[in-house]
């Protein structure tokens, strides 16, 4: 089945490019998102890519977070503090996208979780659509930082029609962040689009990789570095969360 698909959309691909070369511009994105698609289909599969062996196993003594944003509706943080299943010892929680969308539950969402003992950090969706200078701008109005929270983390998953100018305005707002808040940011990203864009890029920063296969095999980035919070779930099951919620492994206590 997997091998069928691949020649499905490969030949689908190759056609449109005989077309010629006024259609250029939409054959580029037909080449980017079967390459993306591709990827896509080994991670449903569960097939590693690469030459990687796993080599993180899952235990009693990992250390649990979780991502947040209004999707999960209105969150008890003192059933959340103190679930067991896992023992929730971090949250990430979304603070804004782009330059227009303010997350809705932010406030709520960054008051109650520091008040139950949690550790906290925010994050913010990187849009292709407009600059990392002005996403700063709003994203600082919204943030204003605390010695005490985690490093923030940038959501790196929309592509725009241009990586060269997506990688620009995304390093201008990492800049920026650290620059203001006084830590070097994470970045998150699911495998796929790490690999595709990403690999090689973004050296500098330590990684959040969402990689769902029902823990059977751990982010596998192409270019040899390693994750540092791997989002193993979209679909996790905590006290106090009326809506199912991103579960994350941490490697080690980033914040220490």
């Amino acid at each position: 089945m997997y091998r069928n698909r691949v020649i499905t959309v490969i030949s689908i691909s190759l056609i449109l490019m005989l077309v010629g070369y006024q259609y250029k511009a939409q054959v580029n994105r037909v080449t980017r998102y079967v390459k993306s698609f591709v990827i896509n289909i080994q991670e449903e599969n569960n097939t590693p890519t690469g030459t990687k062996i796993d080599t993180f196993a899952f235990s009693d003594n990992d250390i649990y977070g979780i991502d947040v944003s209004h999707y999960q509706k209105k969150i008890d943080w003192t059933k959340v503090s103190t679930n067991s299943n896992p023992e929730i010892e971090f949250v990430y929680i979304k603070c804004s996208e782009g330059v227009t969308l303010k997350d809705d539950r932010f406030k709520y969402n960054y008051k109650n979780a520091k008040q139950n003992g949690l550790r906290v950090g925010v994050y913010h969706f990187f849009s292709p659509s407009t600059t990392g200078k002005n996403q700063f701008i709003e994203f600082s109005r919204v943030y204003p930082g605390s010695q005490n929270d985690l490093p923030i983390l940038v959501d790196c998953e929309r592509m725009g029609d241009s990586r060269n100018a997506y990688l620009k305005e995304l390093h201008l707002f990492l800049e920026l962040c650290e620059k203001h808040y006084g830590s070097r940011p994470l970045i998150y990203s699911t495998q796929r689009f790490y690999n595709t864009h990403l690999k090689g890029r973004v050296n500098n920063y330590e990684l959040m990789i969402a990689r769902y296969n029902n823990k059977k095999h751990e982010p596998n980035l192409l270019d040899g570095r390693e994750w540092d919070i791997w989002q193993f779930s979209q679909t996790g099951q905590v006290d106090g969360i009326p809506k199912p919620v991103d579960l994350d492994v941490a490697k080690h206590r980033f914040w220490e």
